[in-house]
Protein backbone atom coordinates (compact mmCIF):
# COMPACT_ATOMS: atom_id res chain seq x y z
CA UNK A 1 0.00 0.00 0.00
CA UNK A 2 1.38 3.44 -0.95
CA UNK A 3 0.64 6.69 0.37
CA UNK A 4 -0.51 7.86 -3.23
CA UNK A 5 -3.19 5.11 -3.46
CA UNK A 6 -5.29 6.81 -0.38
CA UNK A 7 -4.68 10.10 -1.90
CA UNK A 8 -6.05 9.29 -5.12
CA UNK A 9 -9.43 7.67 -3.32
CA UNK A 10 -9.58 10.61 -1.11
CA UNK A 11 -10.25 12.97 -4.89
CA UNK A 12 -12.66 10.09 -6.10
CA UNK A 13 -14.50 10.45 -2.88
CA UNK A 14 -14.48 14.23 -2.78
CA UNK A 15 -15.77 14.28 -6.47
CA UNK A 16 -17.96 11.23 -6.82
CA UNK A 17 -19.14 9.83 -3.29
CA UNK A 18 -22.47 11.16 -1.39
CA UNK A 19 -22.10 11.77 2.04
CA UNK A 20 -22.84 9.28 4.66
CA UNK A 21 -26.46 9.42 6.69
CA UNK A 22 -25.81 9.30 10.60
CA UNK A 23 -27.94 9.39 13.38
CA UNK A 24 -30.86 12.18 12.97
CA UNK A 25 -29.14 14.41 15.52
CA UNK A 26 -25.80 14.06 13.94
CA UNK A 27 -24.43 15.40 11.23
CA UNK A 28 -23.72 13.37 8.09
CA UNK A 29 -20.20 12.22 7.63
CA UNK A 30 -18.09 12.12 4.43
CA UNK A 31 -16.11 8.68 3.22
CA UNK A 32 -12.78 10.37 2.58
CA UNK A 33 -12.53 11.54 5.88
CA UNK A 34 -11.95 7.91 6.58
CA UNK A 35 -9.50 7.25 4.10
CA UNK A 36 -7.76 10.09 5.53
CA UNK A 37 -7.79 8.74 9.23
CA UNK A 38 -6.54 5.41 8.05
CA UNK A 39 -4.01 7.41 5.86
CA UNK A 40 -2.50 9.51 8.75
CA UNK A 41 -2.66 5.76 10.99
CA UNK A 42 -0.29 3.84 8.58
CA UNK A 43 2.33 6.10 7.16
CA UNK A 44 4.57 8.26 8.98
CA UNK A 45 3.97 12.63 9.44
CA UNK A 46 6.80 14.59 8.40
CA UNK A 47 8.23 17.22 11.09
CA UNK A 48 8.68 19.69 8.46
CA UNK A 49 4.77 19.86 7.25
CA UNK A 50 3.94 19.63 10.97
CA UNK A 51 6.14 23.20 11.35
CA UNK A 52 5.15 24.53 7.91
CA UNK A 53 3.15 28.29 7.16
CA UNK A 54 0.54 25.72 6.96
CA UNK A 55 0.42 24.67 10.17
CA UNK A 56 0.86 27.94 12.06
CA UNK A 57 -2.30 29.58 10.25
CA UNK A 58 -3.54 26.32 10.75
CA UNK A 59 -3.31 26.96 14.56
CA UNK A 60 -3.81 30.86 14.25
CA UNK A 61 -7.44 30.20 12.87
CA UNK A 62 -8.45 27.53 15.22
CA UNK A 63 -7.37 29.57 17.74
CA UNK A 64 -9.33 32.99 16.72
CA UNK A 65 -12.32 30.39 16.38
CA UNK A 66 -12.01 29.77 19.97
CA UNK A 67 -11.90 32.66 20.59
CA UNK A 68 -14.68 34.03 19.38
CA UNK A 69 -17.00 30.99 20.98
CA UNK A 70 -15.30 31.93 24.30
CA UNK A 71 -16.38 35.75 24.09
CA UNK A 72 -20.00 34.82 22.26
CA UNK A 73 -20.33 32.83 25.31
CA UNK A 74 -19.18 35.12 27.90
CA UNK A 75 -19.61 38.60 26.98
CA UNK A 76 -22.61 38.61 24.34
CA UNK A 77 -24.55 35.78 26.17
CA UNK A 78 -24.73 33.65 23.03
CA UNK A 79 -25.74 29.91 23.59
CA UNK A 80 -23.22 27.63 22.50
CA UNK A 81 -24.11 24.39 19.85
CA UNK A 82 -22.89 21.48 18.52
CA UNK A 83 -22.35 22.95 15.58
CA UNK A 84 -19.95 25.44 16.77
CA UNK A 85 -17.71 22.75 17.27
CA UNK A 86 -18.45 21.54 13.63
CA UNK A 87 -17.26 24.87 12.63
CA UNK A 88 -14.01 24.68 14.43
CA UNK A 89 -13.19 21.46 13.45
CA UNK A 90 -12.83 22.56 9.96
CA UNK A 91 -9.65 24.15 9.99
CA UNK A 92 -8.20 21.40 11.52
CA UNK A 93 -9.81 19.15 9.02
CA UNK A 94 -7.71 20.44 5.93
CA UNK A 95 -4.75 20.65 7.82
CA UNK A 96 -5.14 16.88 8.42
CA UNK A 97 -5.67 16.62 4.46
CA UNK A 98 -2.30 18.83 4.52
CA UNK A 99 -0.19 16.79 6.40
CA UNK A 100 -1.30 13.22 4.80
CA UNK A 101 -0.34 15.02 1.60
CA UNK A 102 2.67 17.12 2.71
CA UNK A 103 4.41 14.13 4.13
CA UNK A 104 4.77 11.81 1.14
CA UNK A 105 7.71 12.62 -1.29
CA UNK A 106 5.66 11.97 -4.63
CA UNK A 107 7.22 10.54 -7.59
CA UNK A 108 6.45 12.35 -10.71
CA UNK A 109 4.80 9.16 -12.43
CA UNK A 110 2.56 8.93 -9.34
CA UNK A 111 2.26 12.64 -9.52
CA UNK A 112 0.57 12.10 -13.33
CA UNK A 113 -1.63 8.91 -12.43
CA UNK A 114 -2.88 11.24 -9.28
CA UNK A 115 -4.13 14.36 -11.86
CA UNK A 116 -5.22 11.85 -14.51
CA UNK A 117 -7.75 10.18 -11.53
CA UNK A 118 -8.51 13.94 -10.63
CA UNK A 119 -9.60 14.83 -14.08
CA UNK A 120 -11.33 11.59 -14.96
CA UNK A 121 -13.44 12.04 -11.96
CA UNK A 122 -14.40 15.50 -12.76
CA UNK A 123 -15.55 14.65 -15.59
CA UNK A 124 -17.74 11.92 -15.19
CA UNK A 125 -19.12 14.83 -12.50
CA UNK A 126 -19.71 16.88 -15.44
CA UNK A 127 -20.99 14.36 -17.89
CA UNK A 128 -23.90 13.09 -14.73
CA UNK A 129 -24.25 17.25 -14.79
CA UNK A 130 -24.77 17.57 -18.27
CA UNK A 131 -27.25 14.41 -18.78
CA UNK A 132 -29.15 15.72 -15.70
CA UNK A 133 -29.48 19.10 -17.25
CA UNK A 134 -31.00 17.53 -20.53
CA UNK A 135 -32.73 14.45 -19.23
CA UNK A 136 -32.92 14.08 -15.34
CA UNK A 137 -35.27 11.31 -15.24
CA UNK A 138 -32.62 9.25 -16.95
CA UNK A 139 -30.30 9.88 -14.05
CA UNK A 140 -32.48 10.25 -11.08
CA UNK A 141 -31.83 7.42 -9.02
CA UNK A 142 -28.68 7.93 -9.01
CA UNK A 143 -29.05 11.80 -8.32
CA UNK A 144 -30.72 10.68 -4.73
CA UNK A 145 -27.73 9.50 -3.58
CA UNK A 146 -26.50 13.25 -3.53
CA UNK A 147 -30.19 14.94 -3.17
CA UNK A 148 -33.09 12.68 -2.16
CA UNK A 149 -35.42 15.46 -3.14
CA UNK A 150 -37.89 16.68 -6.18
CA UNK A 151 -35.21 19.83 -6.93
CA UNK A 152 -33.89 17.54 -9.43
CA UNK A 153 -37.20 18.00 -11.18
CA UNK A 154 -37.66 21.43 -11.18
CA UNK A 155 -34.29 22.63 -11.96
CA UNK A 156 -35.06 20.47 -15.27
CA UNK A 157 -33.39 22.30 -18.42
CA UNK A 158 -32.39 25.20 -16.21
CA UNK A 159 -29.79 23.77 -13.48
CA UNK A 160 -28.13 21.15 -12.71
CA UNK A 161 -27.49 19.83 -8.78
CA UNK A 162 -25.33 16.58 -10.02
CA UNK A 163 -22.91 14.90 -7.47
CA UNK A 164 -22.54 17.64 -4.72
CA UNK A 165 -26.42 17.97 -4.55
CA UNK A 166 -26.10 21.78 -4.90
CA UNK A 167 -25.91 23.98 -8.35
CA UNK A 168 -24.10 26.40 -6.54
CA UNK A 169 -21.00 24.17 -5.59
CA UNK A 170 -21.09 21.99 -8.41
CA UNK A 171 -20.82 24.96 -10.63
CA UNK A 172 -17.67 25.81 -8.78
CA UNK A 173 -16.39 21.83 -8.89
CA UNK A 174 -17.08 22.34 -12.51
CA UNK A 175 -14.75 25.25 -12.69
CA UNK A 176 -11.79 23.58 -10.89
CA UNK A 177 -12.20 21.05 -13.39
CA UNK A 178 -12.19 23.35 -16.41
CA UNK A 179 -9.05 24.70 -14.90
CA UNK A 180 -7.51 21.81 -14.17
CA UNK A 181 -7.81 20.53 -17.57
CA UNK A 182 -7.18 23.72 -19.26
CA UNK A 183 -3.83 24.39 -17.16
CA UNK A 184 -2.44 20.66 -18.36
CA UNK A 185 -3.55 21.18 -21.88
CA UNK A 186 -0.08 21.37 -22.98
CA UNK A 187 2.25 19.39 -20.87
CA UNK A 188 1.12 16.30 -22.42
CA UNK A 189 -0.56 14.79 -19.38
CA UNK A 190 -3.06 13.57 -21.64
CA UNK A 191 -3.66 13.88 -25.37
CA UNK A 192 -4.05 17.11 -26.62
CA UNK A 193 -7.57 16.13 -28.84
CA UNK A 194 -8.40 14.47 -25.54
CA UNK A 195 -7.88 17.15 -23.52
CA UNK A 196 -9.73 19.79 -25.39
CA UNK A 197 -12.54 17.51 -25.65
CA UNK A 198 -12.69 17.76 -22.23
CA UNK A 199 -11.93 21.07 -21.58
CA UNK A 200 -15.35 21.83 -23.71
CA UNK A 201 -17.82 19.37 -21.68
CA UNK A 202 -16.53 21.24 -18.29
CA UNK A 203 -16.87 23.79 -19.67
CA UNK A 204 -20.79 22.86 -20.85
CA UNK A 205 -21.16 21.97 -17.54
CA UNK A 206 -20.74 25.07 -15.46
CA UNK A 207 -23.60 26.59 -17.63
CA UNK A 208 -25.37 23.37 -16.66
CA UNK A 209 -25.37 23.86 -13.45
CA UNK A 210 -26.74 27.91 -14.16
CA UNK A 211 -24.69 28.88 -11.46
CA UNK A 212 -23.96 32.47 -12.05
CA UNK A 213 -21.29 32.45 -9.65
CA UNK A 214 -19.50 29.57 -11.62
CA UNK A 215 -19.96 31.36 -14.49
CA UNK A 216 -17.98 34.57 -12.97
CA UNK A 217 -15.21 32.25 -11.72
CA UNK A 218 -15.15 30.10 -14.79
CA UNK A 219 -14.83 33.36 -16.42
CA UNK A 220 -11.90 35.27 -14.37
CA UNK A 221 -9.93 31.33 -14.89
CA UNK A 222 -10.09 32.36 -18.55
CA UNK A 223 -8.51 35.59 -17.96
CA UNK A 224 -5.62 34.35 -15.88
CA UNK A 225 -4.67 31.92 -18.19
CA UNK A 226 -4.64 34.64 -20.88
CA UNK A 227 -2.42 36.66 -18.83
CA UNK A 228 -0.45 34.02 -17.12
CA UNK A 229 0.17 31.70 -20.49
CA UNK A 230 -0.56 34.51 -23.63
CA UNK A 231 0.76 37.47 -22.26
CA UNK A 232 0.76 39.99 -25.50
CA UNK A 233 0.59 37.69 -28.42
CA UNK A 234 -1.37 39.75 -30.96
CA UNK A 235 -2.72 37.03 -32.75
CA UNK A 236 -3.77 35.14 -29.88
CA UNK A 237 -5.72 38.30 -28.41
CA UNK A 238 -7.72 38.50 -31.85
CA UNK A 239 -8.56 35.05 -32.57
CA UNK A 240 -9.70 34.69 -28.42
CA UNK A 241 -11.37 37.77 -29.43
CA UNK A 242 -13.20 36.48 -32.69
CA UNK A 243 -14.14 33.54 -30.65
CA UNK A 244 -15.72 35.46 -28.06
CA UNK A 245 -17.78 37.87 -30.25
CA UNK A 246 -18.75 33.94 -31.99
CA UNK A 247 -19.92 32.67 -28.41
CA UNK A 248 -21.55 35.95 -27.95
CA UNK A 249 -23.17 35.45 -31.64
CA UNK A 250 -24.33 32.01 -31.10
CA UNK A 251 -25.65 32.60 -27.30
CA UNK A 252 -28.19 35.44 -29.09
CA UNK A 253 -28.56 33.92 -32.72
CA UNK A 254 -29.09 30.18 -32.03
CA UNK A 255 -29.76 29.03 -28.11
CA UNK A 256 -32.03 32.31 -27.33
CA UNK A 257 -34.42 30.84 -29.83
CA UNK A 258 -33.92 27.34 -28.83
CA UNK A 259 -36.54 25.51 -26.69
CA UNK A 260 -34.25 23.25 -25.21
CA UNK A 261 -32.06 26.01 -24.06
CA UNK A 262 -34.71 28.73 -22.60
CA UNK A 263 -34.45 27.82 -18.70
CA UNK A 264 -30.29 28.37 -18.93
CA UNK A 265 -30.94 31.62 -21.60
CA UNK A 266 -32.76 33.14 -19.44
CA UNK A 267 -30.82 32.33 -16.06
CA UNK A 268 -27.99 33.71 -18.21
CA UNK A 269 -29.71 36.80 -19.18
CA UNK A 270 -30.64 37.91 -15.90
CA UNK A 271 -26.85 39.34 -15.45
CA UNK A 272 -28.22 42.23 -17.61
CA UNK A 273 -30.48 43.31 -15.00
CA UNK A 274 -29.46 42.13 -11.53
CA UNK A 275 -31.02 45.44 -10.12
CA UNK A 276 -34.69 43.73 -10.55
CA UNK A 277 -33.45 39.99 -9.74
CA UNK A 278 -35.43 39.08 -6.63
CA UNK A 279 -32.83 36.34 -5.42
CA UNK A 280 -29.81 39.02 -5.99
CA UNK A 281 -31.36 42.21 -4.58
CA UNK A 282 -32.41 39.45 -1.29
CA UNK A 283 -29.08 38.50 -1.07
CA UNK A 284 -27.91 42.14 -1.37
CA UNK A 285 -30.57 42.98 1.39
CA UNK A 286 -29.66 40.47 3.87
CA UNK A 287 -25.75 41.10 3.96
CA UNK A 288 -26.87 44.96 4.69
CA UNK A 289 -28.81 43.74 7.80
CA UNK A 290 -26.18 41.84 8.85
CA UNK A 291 -23.88 45.01 9.04
CA UNK A 292 -25.52 46.04 12.04
CA UNK A 293 -24.95 43.16 13.41
CA UNK A 294 -21.16 42.89 12.47
CA UNK A 295 -20.62 45.94 14.08
CA UNK A 296 -21.67 44.87 17.80
CA UNK A 297 -18.96 42.23 17.98
CA UNK A 298 -16.20 43.81 14.76
CA UNK A 299 -13.11 42.01 16.83
CA UNK A 300 -14.04 38.53 18.18
CA UNK A 301 -17.45 38.16 16.28
CA UNK A 302 -20.42 36.13 17.92
CA UNK A 303 -19.19 32.36 17.45
CA UNK A 304 -18.24 30.04 15.06
CA UNK A 305 -21.57 28.46 13.63
CA UNK A 306 -24.45 31.26 15.35
CA UNK A 307 -26.21 31.47 12.47
CA UNK A 308 -29.83 30.27 14.45
CA UNK A 309 -31.46 33.77 13.70
CA UNK A 310 -33.65 34.07 10.15
CA UNK A 311 -31.90 36.78 8.98
CA UNK A 312 -28.35 34.42 8.78
CA UNK A 313 -29.84 31.31 7.58
CA UNK A 314 -29.30 32.36 3.72
CA UNK A 315 -26.31 34.88 3.97
CA UNK A 316 -23.84 33.23 1.02
CA UNK A 317 -21.56 35.70 1.31
CA UNK A 318 -18.63 34.33 3.11
CA UNK A 319 -16.60 37.48 3.84
CA UNK A 320 -19.57 38.37 6.10
CA UNK A 321 -20.16 35.26 7.59
CA UNK A 322 -17.29 34.76 8.45
CA UNK A 323 -17.01 38.42 9.99
CA UNK A 324 -20.00 37.40 11.85
CA UNK A 325 -19.20 33.93 13.21
CA UNK A 326 -15.32 34.51 13.75
CA UNK A 327 -14.45 38.73 13.46
CA UNK A 328 -11.63 40.17 12.36
CA UNK A 329 -9.30 38.11 13.60
CA UNK A 330 -10.85 35.19 12.02
CA UNK A 331 -11.31 36.52 8.68
CA UNK A 332 -7.37 37.39 8.81
CA UNK A 333 -6.81 33.88 9.94
CA UNK A 334 -9.23 31.94 7.74
CA UNK A 335 -8.10 34.12 4.03
CA UNK A 336 -4.55 34.18 5.56
CA UNK A 337 -4.58 30.12 6.08
CA UNK A 338 -6.25 29.41 2.49
CA UNK A 339 -3.42 31.81 1.10
CA UNK A 340 -1.05 29.81 3.00
CA UNK A 341 -2.24 26.18 1.41
CA UNK A 342 -2.99 27.86 -2.57
CA UNK A 343 0.80 29.86 -2.06
CA UNK A 344 3.10 26.26 -1.58
CA UNK A 345 4.15 26.01 -5.10
CA UNK A 346 6.42 28.72 -3.96
CA UNK A 347 8.73 26.53 -2.37
CA UNK A 348 9.89 25.08 -5.53
CA UNK A 349 11.16 25.97 -8.58
CA UNK A 350 10.74 24.22 -11.89
CA UNK A 351 11.25 24.82 -16.02
CA UNK A 352 8.68 27.10 -17.62
CA UNK A 353 7.10 24.03 -19.63
CA UNK A 354 7.04 21.23 -16.73
CA UNK A 355 3.57 19.91 -15.64
CA UNK A 356 4.46 20.79 -11.86
CA UNK A 357 4.57 24.90 -13.43
CA UNK A 358 1.21 24.19 -14.95
CA UNK A 359 -0.03 23.27 -11.43
CA UNK A 360 1.51 26.14 -9.86
CA UNK A 361 -0.16 28.34 -12.61
CA UNK A 362 -3.79 26.17 -11.67
CA UNK A 363 -3.15 27.06 -7.97
CA UNK A 364 -3.12 31.14 -8.89
CA UNK A 365 -6.09 30.35 -11.02
CA UNK A 366 -8.24 28.32 -8.91
CA UNK A 367 -7.58 30.54 -5.38
CA UNK A 368 -8.38 33.82 -7.82
CA UNK A 369 -11.71 31.86 -8.73
CA UNK A 370 -11.92 30.77 -5.10
CA UNK A 371 -11.86 34.24 -4.10
CA UNK A 372 -14.25 35.50 -5.98
CA UNK A 373 -17.08 32.50 -5.27
CA UNK A 374 -16.57 32.98 -1.95
CA UNK A 375 -18.40 36.39 -2.19
CA UNK A 376 -21.90 34.90 -3.57
CA UNK A 377 -21.53 31.37 -1.78
CA UNK A 378 -18.65 29.22 0.10
CA UNK A 379 -15.42 27.94 -0.37
CA UNK A 380 -14.28 27.19 3.23
CA UNK A 381 -16.98 26.34 4.87
CA UNK A 382 -17.72 23.81 1.97
CA UNK A 383 -15.77 20.09 2.36
CA UNK A 384 -15.91 18.73 -0.51
CA UNK A 385 -14.82 21.85 -2.45
CA UNK A 386 -11.88 23.08 -0.20
CA UNK A 387 -10.76 19.36 0.52
CA UNK A 388 -9.92 19.22 -2.99
CA UNK A 389 -8.44 22.40 -3.74
CA UNK A 390 -6.35 21.19 -0.70
CA UNK A 391 -4.73 18.41 -1.52
CA UNK A 392 -4.33 19.38 -5.65
CA UNK A 393 -2.22 22.27 -4.08
CA UNK A 394 -0.43 20.72 -1.64
CA UNK A 395 0.65 17.57 -3.97
CA UNK A 396 2.19 19.58 -6.83
CA UNK A 397 4.65 21.34 -3.62
CA UNK A 398 5.55 17.94 -2.41
CA UNK A 399 6.88 16.00 -6.07
CA UNK A 400 10.25 14.27 -5.54
CA UNK A 401 12.94 15.15 -8.66
CA UNK A 402 14.00 11.84 -10.49
CA UNK A 403 17.12 11.61 -8.14
CA UNK A 404 15.67 11.80 -5.21
CA UNK A 405 15.88 8.96 -2.34
CA UNK A 406 13.59 6.01 -3.29
CA UNK A 407 12.35 5.74 0.75
CA UNK A 408 8.96 7.90 -0.56
CA UNK A 409 6.84 7.66 3.12
CA UNK A 410 10.32 8.06 5.17
CA UNK A 411 9.96 10.83 8.04
CA UNK A 412 12.44 13.50 8.43
CA UNK A 413 13.23 17.17 8.12
CA UNK A 414 14.96 16.50 4.04
CA UNK A 415 13.62 19.13 1.18
CA UNK A 416 11.51 18.14 -0.85
CA UNK A 417 11.80 18.85 -4.85
CA UNK A 418 9.21 19.59 -7.44
CA UNK A 419 10.25 19.32 -11.05
CA UNK A 420 14.29 19.71 -11.34
CA UNK A 421 15.22 21.53 -8.47
CA UNK A 422 14.34 23.48 -5.17
CA UNK A 423 14.14 27.22 -4.93
CA UNK A 424 17.09 29.40 -3.64
CA UNK A 425 16.69 30.75 -0.37
CA UNK A 426 14.17 27.65 0.53
CA UNK A 427 13.68 24.91 2.49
Amino acid sequence: MKRIYLLNLILVSSILFPWIPSVATAPQLRPEWFVLIVGIAMFPVSRRALASKVALWTALTFLAYAVSLVYGFVVIGSAVDISDMTEMMKPLLYFLFFIFAASGRHTMAEYHGLLRIAIFSLVVAAVITLIQFFAPDRVAPLLRLWADDERIYSYELVRATGTLGNPNDLGFMMTIAFTLVLFTLESGLLPKRLSQALLLCCFAAVFATGSRTGMITLASVIIVYVYMGVKASKVIVVVAGALTFLAFWIFDEVLSHLVIAEGLVERVNTFSFLESDLPWQTRLELVSEMIPLIAESPVFGHGPAKMTFELGANIDNEYMLTLYRSGIIGLIATVGLVFALAMQYRRVVTSPRSLPRSMQQFAIASLVAAGLFAITAGIFLSFRLFGLLTVLWTVTAYVRSSGASENLDAPGDQPYFSGYMAAPGRP
